[in-house]
């Protein structure tokens, strides 16, 4: 792959694994190697991979120049609490941060959406949710920006796929509660499968202007741009 695509101007940085069982003391030599040699093939690019482990226990960060981390919390965890987001999310990754001292993106957040559902206030599972979910997630986001560390967001998902049936009674890592996790599919998108705007489709285009250098076009022709 590096050797096909080491020329495309669109590739940023190289990333070697995506929520791999970091934590087990056979990693650490392992990711050693795997960037190792990545470093190797091309050494004009950061190395970066996607996490769900533990600041504490986690054997990959050492090996990286990015890190990434997916967090769900508002949803696999403390689901329907989106007022805890924010700080659970500040405290996590300046754990991160103090534990390593490299750049921090978030590689995954996200929540299930069932498109065309509104209840208030906010209920799992509905636009109105997902659009609340979202936004404590960005203000974490534009406080840890502050701190000069973090720097990306990508949402999970662009849009709703397939997925197998899916009930898990007690998921790993993540709750205790258990209980159904897909409804007809992963609906984390926000947009449909077909391609149809959620809410959380214009919230989304609106906090990207915002991030965007030209300001002078940052809420043009927009009719959804919520104050974080």
């Amino acid at each position: 792959m590096i050797q096909r695509d080491k020329n495309r101007p669109s590739v940023v940085m190289w990333s070697i694994a995506n929520e791999p069982s970091s934590d087990k003391p056979a990693a650490k030599d392992y990711f050693q190697k795997v960037s190792a040699h990545t470093r190797s093939l091309d050494k004009t690019r950061p190395i970066t991979a996607a996490t769900d482990a533990n600041y504490k226990t986690d054997n990959l960060a050492p090996t990286l120049d990015v890190i990434m981390i997916n967090r769900y919390y508002g949803w696999y965890s403390d689901c329907g609490y989106p007022q805890v987001i924010e700080k659970q999310v500040t405290t996590d990754f300046n754990n991160w941060y103090n534990q390593h001292k490299k750049p921090i993106m978030i590689s995954e957040y996200g929540a299930d959406t069932l498109a065309g559902i509104h209840m208030e206030p906010s209920y799992v599972f509905s636009e109105d949710y997902e659009s609340e979910f979202l936004m404590n997630y960005h203000k974490a986001f534009d406080g840890l920006r502050k701190e000069g560390f973090f720097v990306g967001e990508l949402v999970w998902n662009f849009a709703d796929f397939m997925t197998g049936q899916s009930h898990q009674p007690n998921p790993p890592t993540q709750t205790s509660d258990g209980g159904t996790d897909r409804i007809i599919g992963n609906r984390k998108g926000i947009f449909t499968r077909e391609r149809q705007p959620k809410a959380a489709a214009r919230l989304l285009r609106c906090r990207y202007w915002n991030l965007a250098p030209l300001k002078s076009q940052q809420h043009e022709g927009l009719s959804y741009c919520p104050v974080v």
